[in-house]
């Protein structure tokens, strides 16, 4: 470096430094009482002002899976939402569930008094102090954290069973955010049905409540849809065939709780009313150039994010799924999926298109599915890169019931219409996996190795600065590497 470039540097930087520090704070409205956490209570302060972060309570239903009795009933996975700029500090307060005026959850234990707590990923190295049930930190980035009270809600693997989330998001970009006196904006308020009138509008705009919306076939006059801080909308979105971009954004909640899991896709026109229907999937996406930002999905009927297209851009985006069949996000050619968290039931990220980038994200993986999924059909796949990923969870058991579990797998149980395919060119960096794990890589391809198998070629796969614990106490815990025969090595 020369010089002058060396004084340029010195001159900028502290004023790059000081624009990106500067304070800003919001905190999300709660969209109804009957959504709040019972088990949490979180403080956000900067400079002056200390605001209360409503918590929403997301609850599993296991009792209705019965081929899936080995998870216990009623786990939570809690999450309060706030954007901020420069540092702020957190207190969480881990309660009685049992206190007075709060519904009686027998299957929650009381919390104890925890000595310390644990905010993941611990590569952040936020430190926690806990005096009684409240532990306090500062964070001074925007990310998904975890917070993890040492206590008795722990299972035998140290993963919480009634977990909280912090989805601390940056501030939103003002010129994404849609003005609701604009006579382009259609304001939804909470009690409306799907808006009829959305297709003489260019924008819809969720205002924070409770909205029953079902499945929407949103309208090619719409051009976006926002889901404002604290809107909670019951229902699935299909965004299809938009060849010049759309952008679904804010900070709201879309959930498929009211359907149900496998609920049905509603029959339409001209259909035979009894023939099968697919299942509903959350949010359906297809042309080119969709962007989703920094909304949270939860409880799909079935997969989460699935379509098809290119160039879309899906950041900050939280997914919660619990049950069979929730897998999180489908990557996209010539797209970019960064600063997620998944939090999926079946294969959180499928890598099935050229071109795609997945950074800086966080996986809870659920008792099924892995964290990343090349197919379960042979495709030719090249150019991924996957970098700064951390699994902060994988409950994959102790049977090793399945097998496309890992933080990466292949399960060709077909060769797919086009014959053997070929995926190369994929990259692999930076990836932390904080839980041990029975399985890390996992790509079979012969039959005798496991369930399928099949013709098909991997090559050019690097790994870099990948740390993974793979547990001893397991007899089958191991990476697999095994080609179909000695031409497809």
């Amino acid at each position: 470096m020369n010089p002058s470039a060396l004084r340029f540097c010195i001159v900028v930087l502290p004023m790059l430094v000081a624009t990106l520090a500067r304070a800003e704070l919001t905190v999300y409205p709660g969209p109804d009482p009957s959504l709040a956490c019972d088990i949490y209570r979180v403080t956000v302060s900067q400079d002056d002002q200390t605001l209360d972060a409503f918590v929403i309570q997301n609850v599993s239903d296991w009792e209705k899976q019965s081929y899936f009795k080995h998870i216990r009933i009623y786990e939570t996975l809690s999450y309060a939402g706030f954007s901020f700029n420069g540092e702020v500090t957190v207190e969480v307060t881990k309660v009685d569930p049992e206190r007075p005026g709060m519904p009686n959850r027998p299957w929650i234990r009381p919390p104890g008094r925890p000595a310390t707590a644990v905010i993941r990923p611990e590569r952040f190295g936020v430190e926690a102090k806990v005096e009684g049930n409240t532990a306090r930190f500062t964070l001074d980035r925007p990310g998904q954290y975890s917070v993890e009270f040492i206590d008795g809600d722990l299972d035998a693997s140290g993963t919480p069973r009634h977990a909280l989330m912090l989805f601390a998001d940056p501030p939103e970009d003002e010129a994404t955010v849609p003005d609701p006196d604009d006579k382009q904006v259609l304001v939804v308020k909470p009690g409306r049905k799907a808006p009829k009138d959305a297709r003489k509008r260019a924008v819809v705009r969720f205002e924070p409540g409770v909205h029953e919306l079902g499945p929407w076939e949103v309208p090619q006059t719409v051009k976006q849809i926002y889901l404002a801080p604290g809107a909670f909308v019951n229902g699935a979105l299909r965004i299809e065939d938009r060849e010049n971009g759309f952008l679904l954004n804010g900070r709201g909640t879309l959930s498929g709780r009211s359907m149900g899991w496998h609920f049905q896709e509603p029959t339409r026109k001209g259909e035979d009313p009894d023939q099968k229907r697919r299942y509903v999937k959350l949010l359906v996406l297809g042309g080119k150039g969709i962007t989703v930002d920094g909304i949270t999905l939860a409880d799909s009927p079935d997969h989460t994010v699935v379509g098809s297209g290119s160039h879309h851009q899906i950041s900050w985006v939280k997914v919660i799924g619990w049950k069979y069949n929730n897998d999180g996000i489908r990557g996209y050619q010539d797209s970019i999926i960064e600063h997620c968290f998944i939090r999926a039931n079946d294969d959180a990220i499928w890598l099935y298109d050229d071109n795609l980038i997945v950074r800086d994200t966080v996986f809870w993986q659920g008792d099924n599915g892995a964290c990343f999924q090349l197919g379960w059909s042979s495709k030719s796949v090249r150019n991924v890169e996957v970098r700064n990923i951390d699994v902060i969870h994988a409950e994959w058991g102790t049977a090793g019931r399945r097998n496309n579990s890992g933080l990466l797998n292949i399960r060709i149980i077909r060769t797919g219409e086009r014959g053997p395919g070929v995926q190369e060119d994929f990259l692999f960096e930076n990836i932390n996996v904080e839980t041990p794990v029975a399985t890390g890589i996992d790509l079979r391809l012969r039959k005798e190795a496991g369930e399928g198998g099949g013709q098909h070629t991997i090559r050019n796969f690097v790994f870099r600065d990948v740390s993974l614990q793979l547990d001893a106490s397991f007899p089958f815990a191991r990476n697999y590497l095994v080609p179909w025969n000695e031409d497809y090595g």
